[in-house]
């Protein structure tokens, strides 16, 4: 094996190394992004349950309750 075959094998591994990070980079991003949407789904949640809440309570209460 000369030299020229082993910076051939070492520039080859450096692209492979390259791409795997890439790759790892990706996957980061999509976990990332399935939980900022996952978040978003549960604030529409909770504030959809504050909404109720306060409704039931002016209800209750016969008189209009200011959101906090």
């Amino acid at each position: 094996m000369g030299r020229r075959d082993i910076e051939d094998a070492l520039k080859r591994l450096e692209n492979s190394t390259q791409e795997e990070v890439r790759m790892a980079v990706a996957q980061g991003l999509k976990a990332t992004h399935g939980v900022v949407y996952a978040v978003a789904g549960i604030s529409s949640e909770v504030q959809g349950v504050g909404e109720q809440v306060i409704s039931g309570a002016q209800t209750m209460f016969g008189e209009p309750l200011a959101p906090s």
